[in-house]
């Protein structure tokens, strides 16, 4: 949409048409206030996903931590990973995997 509008003010400039250009130009300032609106509310969902997380995630930590890894997964995958995910690996994955969740819940497509 923006990238559209984009054109065809350029179009309006290289024409001298400036009523079109006008209007074009507004259209192109909702746009990207709407996409501003967007930014913060996927900003606001990756903090909440961070903090959750990383409470949930510290206090898994504090109780098995002293063990290494509190997590082992079924399989290997090196050289990335290995056999164990540890406390910052876990936390990419699920981040990754709940701020989708509720970008979903709240309609953030």
């Amino acid at each position: 949409m923006a990238s559209e509008l984009s054109r065809k003010i350029l179009e309006a400039k290289k024409r001298g048409d400036t009523e079109a250009l006008k209007k074009l130009q507004k259209k192109y300032e909702i746009v990207a206030k709407q996409a501003m609106k967007g930014s913060v509310k996927m900003i606001i969902v990756m903090i909440l996903v961070i903090l959750i997380f990383w409470g949930f995630l510290s206090f898994l930590n504090s109780m098995y931590g002293d063990k290494g890894s509190f997590i082992k997964i079924a399989f290997s995958i090196p050289p990335f990973i290995g056999e164990t995910v540890d406390f910052f690996i876990w936390f990419i994955i699920s981040s990754i995997l709940f701020s989708r969740i509720l970008s979903k819940l709240l309609k953030m497509y």
